[in-house]
């Protein structure tokens, strides 16, 4: 397809407004009409006014008329202070620990992910620790703010590590609009020798420069900013040499005699002066005897005046954000303000480049599927976490927030999602109130003012804290019972005289005796609403399963055989429970008298709202008290996803169906949390592939991805085909060694 650049004639609304604000050539000593647009109007516009043809230059940063990477290379190795800059800021960032934190808004279970986040920071790059890692990729930074990161990857697509690329060597390409091109055009090429090595796209490298300029895709180096300053001080330290070694600057003159005028007498004086005390050092310490009127006066200065070299030093440090004093260049430090003003070095200097290292490994680590973000233990907020806990403190006692989400923000630790702490208000005389407590005496409450509604009728019996009380349904969507109404609140209910209360009440009893005899049979609400009842049986009813050891749920994986995608439904977006929205398969509670199997078939036709299709039952996986089973089906057309479902006994429902890859559960942060600590495990039982566990599991080689790729396809055709499962291996096995 030909584009066609084709002017287009002024639209006339704009005619009109030229015509309105004298800018049309019929004014009378008006500004002169605008030119019109080249390529026509409503262009997006350029980022910027690149270079005719700069794509094709191998010689990029030049073609856009920035210093070239050789002479920025060659003044850092060549100047002491840049050097001692880049090491004082690459050292302080070395210094400081990566702390794993949640994301924003995560409330799910963290500590796999942390754990896994851990060991991929552990050697970013497969080869080199973090600090070393850290302090390569910082070295391009900080010389030439261009610090390219390639996400490697191995044969299943998956990133398994984070390569530091010579920033000299990476050429950014940009698009019509001077922006940088999307995958799958190829965002920079590599120059090795003057030839292009290799294309990438913006998903194979991240490039993202310090400080970024509008006039060119590259950033601003520390030195660039600094090179009239720089080259000043590489010469006076080049001067201050030869005064001290044999150069150009003489030791001092001679003033002759005034009868020592001609140029031979001169000469000869010279050449006296030079047989004299050439060659001996001792004789440059002794009296010599010189005729009447010559004067000696010396160009080495007895004493050296530091403040210009200081002055010098201070501006290559200003360049890198570096405080002289911390290079021991300046000694006289005003201690009048010097708090504050340490606290202004810290975020002005030593804060942005926290904040760009921080930004760099989350984004890895988010690409790796992980909900986890990564601080730098400054080692300087501690006011400010103590400040922070103190917030956290009136939030809690407050109500605003649970000590559970407390211990998550502040900590970064896990919290027992089947065993949340409830938020409170916390009182001096009745100690922490639950808010249900508190709704509970509220009466209806006015929906924009938050004050007790006109005309509502308020309880009419005091209020009396109460200990212990727990979520009606907590993040594992299961109901607990078993604590919702603890002995000592059974007298508080009865004396409510309501219907549901008695009953309630007479519910516990029936638990308490349920428990203590080992077995359950569901007890028979009457005034109880039926879904809340339904969810009181089975909390009970998984309670007494748990304490003897019994399975509690049980699920069913619907795989097609056609695709090898399995079938996952989608929580509905419920606030209360953490789990609301995540994905995760069919199933739920055993009933009573059921047993694991007939428990997994009925859950699903509940929550799917479709009939259950035929095929091959098999064994699946069990996680601590859950079953999951799997069905086999020969094509995924079978099901009809677009029915319409029915409303789940256990009032959770489902958002979507959808069918998934099973190589997507794994490190997905879309999964619900008790599936994705099995993920791996439940993937290799959905996956009948004799390899690919081999291939994603095996430690990365340098090894020809173009030549391994070329051989995966044929050995999938070849396992899908006429070998059995031993051959296959050996086959496995024989090509693995190769890659060695």
């Amino acid at each position: 397809m030909t584009r066609k650049l084709a002017k287009s004639r002024t639209p006339a609304r704009i005619e009109q407004a030229l015509v309105d604000s004298g800018m049309d050539s019929g004014a009378s000593m008006g500004p002169g009409r605008a030119l019109q647009p080249w390529k026509g109007y409503s262009q997006r516009p350029r980022s910027t006014d690149y270079p005719v043809g700069v794509n094709i230059s191998t010689q990029s940063r030049g073609s856009w008329g920035r210093t070239s990477f050789s002479t920025i290379n060659a003044i850092i190795d060549s100047y002491d202070i840049a050097r001692a800059c880049i090491n004082h800021v690459i050292d302080e960032l070395r210094s400081m620990e990566p702390m794993f934190l949640p994301l924003d808004g995560f409330k799910g279970d963290t500590e796999t992910a942390v754990a896994a986040a851990r060991a991929a920071l552990a050697f970013p790059d497969r080869e080199l620790p973090y600090d070393a890692w850290l302090s390569k990729w910082l070295e391009n930074v900080l010389r030439y703010d261009a610090a390219p990161l390639y996400y490697r990857r191995n044969l299943n697509g998956d990133i398994i590590g984070l390569e530091v690329v010579d920033g000299t060597t990476i050429a950014p390409y940009v698009d019509e609009n001077g922006r940088r091109p999307k995958p799958p055009a190829p965002a920079f090429s590599q120059i090795i020798h003057g030839q292009v090595w290799n294309w990438f796209t913006s998903d194979d490298i991240e490039y993202a420069p310090f400080r970024p300029q509008t006039n060119s895709p590259y950033g601003l180096a520390p030195i660039e900013a600094m090179l009239l300053n720089a080259n000043t001080d590489l010469r006076f330290q080049w001067h201050f040499l030869q005064m001290f070694t044999e150069g150009s600057v003489p030791a001092g003159f001679i003033e002759l005699p005034p009868d020592v005028t001609s140029p031979d007498q001169v000469a000869e004086w010279q050449d006296y002066w030079d047989a004299t005390v050439l060659g001996d050092q001792a004789k440059l310490h002794q009296l010599l005897a010189v005729p009447n009127g010559t004067k000696i006066a010396e160009t080495r200065p007895k004493a050296f005046d530091k403040t210009f070299p200081e002055y010098l030093a201070s501006r290559t440090a200003m360049a890198f954000s570096v405080v002289p004093q911390d290079l021991g260049i300046v000694q006289d430090v005003n201690r009048a303000n010097g708090e504050t003003q340490t606290d202004i070095q810290f975020r002005v200097n030593t804060l942005p480049k926290v904040r760009y290292v921080e930004g760099a490994l989350s984004r890895y680590i988010a690409r790796l599927g992980l909900p986890i973000k990564i601080s730098l233990d400054t080692g300087r907020d501690k006011e400010d976490r103590l400040q922070e806990a103190q917030a956290w403190e009136i939030y809690i006692r407050n109500g605003l927030a649970s000590p559970d989400e407390g211990r998550s923000e502040l900590l970064g630790l896990p919290t027992d999602n089947q065993n949340p702490l409830q938020r409170f208000v916390f009182t001096e005389r009745g100690g922490p109130i639950p808010l249900s407590a508190i709704q509970a005496v509220s009466g209806a409450t006015d929906a924009e003012s938050f004050s007790p509604l006109v005309g509502a009728e308020l309880p009419h019996h005091p209020f009396t804290p109460v200990e212990g009380v727990t979520p009606q349904k907590p993040p594992s969507g299961l109901p607990l019972a078993v604590k919702a109404f603890p002995a000592d609140n059974q007298a508080a209910l009865v004396a409510a005289e309501t219907p549901v209360a008695k009953e309630q009440a007479a519910f516990s009893r029936f638990v308490k005796a349920r428990a203590k005899a080992g077995r359950w049979r569901d007890f028979q609400f009457s005034e109880t609403p039926e879904q809340e009842a339904h969810r009181l049986n089975a909390a009970a009813r998984a309670a007494i399963r748990k304490a003897a050891g019994e399975t509690v749920a049980a699920g069913l994986a619907v795989r097609a055989e056609d695709t090898g995608r399995v079938l996952m439904l989608q929580r509905s977006f419920d606030e209360g429970d953490p789990a609301g929205g995540k994905w995760e398969f069919p199933g739920g509670h055993l009933e009573d008298g059921e047993i694991a199997l007939q428990a997994a078939q009925r859950e699903w036709c509940e929550e799917t709202g479709l009939p259950l299709p035929e095929g091959t039952f098999s064994s699946g996986w069990t996680s601590g008290l859950y079953t999951c089973y799997m069905l086999s089906i020969p094509f995924e057309g079978e099901l009809d996803l677009n029915v319409q479902r029915p409303a789940d006994p256990d009032g959770d429902g489902a958002e979507e169906l959808a069918w998934w890859e099973p190589r997507l559960l794994v490190g997905n942060p879309a999964i619900r949390a008790e599936l994705a600590a099995v993920a791996k495990q439940v993937r290799d039982v959905l996956t009948p592939s004799l390899l690919k566990s081999a291939w994603e599991d095996h430690p990365v080689r340098r090894v020809e991805d173009e030549l391994v790729a070329a051989h995966a396809d044929p050995i999938r055709s070849a396992l899908a085909g006429t070998l059995n499962a031993e051959q296959a291996h050996t086959l496995a096995a024989g090509y693995l060694a190769r890659r060695k």
